[in-house]
């Protein structure tokens, strides 16, 4: 899914409907930069908490040195439930707050989304199977799990 905005409504939309009681972000130590692979470890020393996933991830990327509605999930978060600035309890958020590198924006970032779409259809690897040089079904079949050669028996009688 290229577009943020889109993908960060659709895990609103799972956030609405299976809302945690409790969420944690472990933020001893975290990553900067363009992690994982090329990121930079970057020690933070902190744990956060909240029983509003939202306001959390808010207080994160403020912990983080980021406008919190500069991340796509924020500011989709902020349009439906209204929240740029929750209660802190604790320590001072400026007070802790470790700037952290943003990753590089890539090419594609800066791209229109249809053309990301269709760049993305081009260059996706996709599992095909080939035919000729399969193993014969029923071969593949006792390889697999038991749930699917179970299947493939009730299919046979």
């Amino acid at each position: 899914m290229a577009d943020p905005l889109i993908f960060s409504e659709v895990l609103l939309d799972i956030y609405n409907v299976a809302t945690p009681q409790l969420s944690l972000i472990d933020a001893v130590e975290g990553m900067e930069g363009d992690g994982p692979s090329r990121g930079k470890p970057i020690n933070v020393g902190a744990i956060l908490a909240s029983k509003d996933g939202i306001s959390l991830d808010i207080v994160a990327a403020q912990l983080m040195g980021f406008n919190s509605l500069s991340i796509p999930s924020n500011l989709v978060a902020e349009k439906f439930h209204g929240k740029d600035s929750p209660e802190v309890i604790g320590l001072d958020v400026n007070e802790i707050a470790v700037p952290f590198k943003r990753p590089d924006p890539s090419m594609l970032r800066m791209l229109p989304v249809w053309i990301v779409h269709y760049a993305g259809n081009l260059f996706t690897v996709r599992p095909a199977i080939d035919w000729e040089n399969a193993p014969p079904v029923e071969r593949v079949i006792n390889l697999s799990c038991v749930i699917a050669a179970g299947n493939y028996a009730r299919q046979k009688l």
